[in-house]
């Protein structure tokens, strides 16, 4: 997902949540001759009770940012996927490549907003660092999913939270902010 949207309304932390899970879904399906897709009819197994399955793989990763003028206009989006290979192939590195593609050169002042479904690592905070100073933005905000474990008293990892949003019977999944100094 790669688009220009210079000029146009924010996306909130949630919607650009809400557009990740539909890409993780998407790209963590099968696809190829796995799908036989219009060789067979669609069937749902006979009993569909139960909390569904997770989606994707755990070493499946998202980021999706946006960039937005000082005004808060949006000027770029872009989303990035990991599923293999080193700090250039992860998710943040992708989406900012997209985002350099698809947005403009400065933004003076403006924001980054990133929406990840795993805390960045150190190489991924580098590289959103470098970015925002190159584009001439002030801050970046990111933001993680969180919620409570099922099996403990402490909070699901956030890759465990991301997997198992579409799933029934979860509890209620927020967005944690993690702001990201700029120097």
């Amino acid at each position: 997902m790669h688009g220009p949207g210079s000029g146009e309304e924010p996306l909130t932390p949630e919607q650009l949540w809400e557009r990740l899970l539909i890409e993780r879904g998407f790209l963590s399906s099968p696809s190829g001759s796995k799908d036989a897709y219009g060789k067979a009819p669609a069937t749902l197994p006979e009993d569909i009770s139960g909390p569904g399955a997770p989606v994707g793989k755990g070493y499946e990763t998202l980021a999706i940012i946006q960039a937005l003028t000082k005004e808060g206009r949006r000027v770029g989006l872009a989303l990035g996927f990991f599923e293999g290979g080193g700090p250039d192939r992860h998710a943040e590195a992708q989406a900012i490549r997209g985002l350099r593609r698809c947005g403009p050169a400065k933004i003076e002042k403006g924001k980054m907003v990133v929406v990840v479904d795993t805390p960045v690592c150190p190489s991924g905070t580098t590289k959103l660092v470098t970015c925002a100073k190159e584009i001439g933005l002030a801050s970046v905000d990111i933001y993680l999913p969180e919620r409570r474990s099922m099996t403990s008293d402490k909070m699901a990892t956030a890759k465990t939270s991301s997997r198992t949003a579409a799933m029934a019977d979860r509890p209620t999944l927020h967005l944690r902010f993690q702001g990201l100094t700029i120097r």
